[in-house]
């Protein structure tokens, strides 16, 4: 459920001892936190939460001045660390036993200093990652007018929520004005019911005449990518997705020829083979649309997937599919532009990503790139480039899309990146 209730209040700690802990944990960090990889934020984070300290800065009292605890400042760290007198943590570490995040490593251990002594239980949290919060997205376009930033922050402050990122653009000739939010909740404990927080955004989306998207950081957008039997750009999203360059889901893949079937079992994906004629054209697009609806898919992109797409599907999937091109090249279409390319002495090669409308190649515009050629490239250098750049072109367009920075704004785009 979605909680307005504030963080909860405690008593005002004064500076020096703020800053005898902030010294106290830097001694601790520097002697156990690097052997344990366990990041300075981390160690900051699990001993000040429980007092409701921020950790970006602290404030002297009557001067306003940041008072920022630095290495420098802390004389002698190395020999007062090694003064601590737990017997168990050298011997942990000596023999190596600290294992993961450290968690268990510091649970019921007495610490002591010169300066500083506590016993505390550290909040149990997950520190290689960082304790795990909700956060959101908010996009949103409406009609330009005054009070659209103060509807959308008045709301979020009523339910104690934290904006991390926030970017806006009023658009002067179509007079639309476009808006995304990166937010998170104030309070780590604050969990926040998705639904019930669109459902309380709505009725200020609807005093705006706002198109909004609210949608959790959490969730990995679900992508189908079709291909026909050009395999660069599928190879290059795939390995992203793999190592977490593109946080996506790719549920299946989708090919006219079956050619890319052992690339797609390599990811272990599902590869769906589907042979399109003028007579069965029709029939293949609706049994697209069923794995659409099946699997949840969020965006089709198409791999330089070398079929028109009808009408009826671009109407259906409208704003939620991606293509790749050879843009700087318009004077050169149908098969082997690069080759025509070459034949005419080109000097610059590039490529568009875009999204699909029923009108070819015409779709509002996501992402292009190009890349200098000379007369020494032969055709096939001159198509790895080409390739090169279509891979990179189209991986950040669908970066960029699944991570809702990208907004439609008539016949092109507005793009928060």
């Amino acid at each position: 459920m979605v909680s307005s209730n504030p963080v909860n209040q405690s008593r005002a700690y004064n500076t020096a001892e703020v800053v005898n802990w902030s010294m106290h944990f830097w001694r601790l960090y520097t002697f156990v936190g690097t052997r344990l990889q366990v990041e300075w934020a981390a160690f900051l984070y699990v001993y000040l939460y429980p007092y409701r300290i921020s950790t970006h800065g602290i404030c002297l009292s009557g001067t306003g001045k940041r008072c920022h605890v630095i290495r420098s400042r802390i004389e002698n760290f190395q020999t007062i660390a090694h003064s601590l007198t737990s017997s168990k943590i050298k011997t942990k570490i000596k023999n190596k036993d600290a294992k993961g995040t450290g968690t268990e490593f510091f649970e019921q251990q007495s610490w002591s200093t010169p300066h500083h002594h506590f016993n505390h239980r550290l909040h149990p949290i997950l520190t290689s990652n960082m304790a795990s919060r909700d956060e959101f997205i908010l996009t949103l376009s409406c009609p330009d007018r005054a009070g659209i930033v103060h509807a959308v922050t008045g709301f979020l402050a009523q339910y104690n929520l934290n904006i991390v990122d926030s970017q806006q653009f009023g658009d002067p000739t179509s007079k639309k004005f476009f808006m995304r939010v990166h937010f998170a909740p104030v309070d780590i404990e604050n969990k926040i019911n998705l639904d019930e927080l669109r459902t309380s955004f709505n009725e200020t989306a609807q005093q705006m005449s706002m198109d909004f998207d609210l949608s959790s950081t959490a969730r990995k957008p679900r992508v189908l990518i079709m291909v026909s039997k050009i395999g660069h750009c599928l190879n290059d999203l795939l390995f992203r997705q793999s190592t977490s360059q593109l946080k996506i889901e790719v549920p299946l893949i989708i090919s006219n020829h079956p050619d890319f079937a052992p690339l797609a079992a390599t990811y272990k994906i599902p590869f769906h083979h589907m042979p399109v004629t003028p007579e069965t054209k029709a029939d293949q697009e609706n049994k697209i649309l069923e794995l659409v609806k099946e699997q949840k898919i969020d965006l089709i992109v198409l791999a330089r997937y070398m079929q028109v797409l009808s009408p009826a599907l671009c109407s259906a999937m409208s704003g939620k599919i991606i293509n790749i091109h050879h843009s700087f090249l318009p004077s050169f279409k149908g098969a082997k532009p690069y080759h025509q390319a070459y034949d005419r002495g080109v000097k610059i090669i590039g490529a568009t990503a875009h999204f699909v409308t029923s009108d070819l190649d015409e779709g509002p515009i996501i992402e292009q790139n190009v890349v200098r050629v000379d007369h020494a490239l032969s055709p096939k250098e001159l198509t790895t480039e080409g390739s090169n750049v279509e891979s990179n072109v189209l991986a950040t367009a669908v970066k960029w899309v699944t991570e809702r920075r990208v907004l439609i704004n008539g016949a092109k785009t507005i793009v928060f990146n």
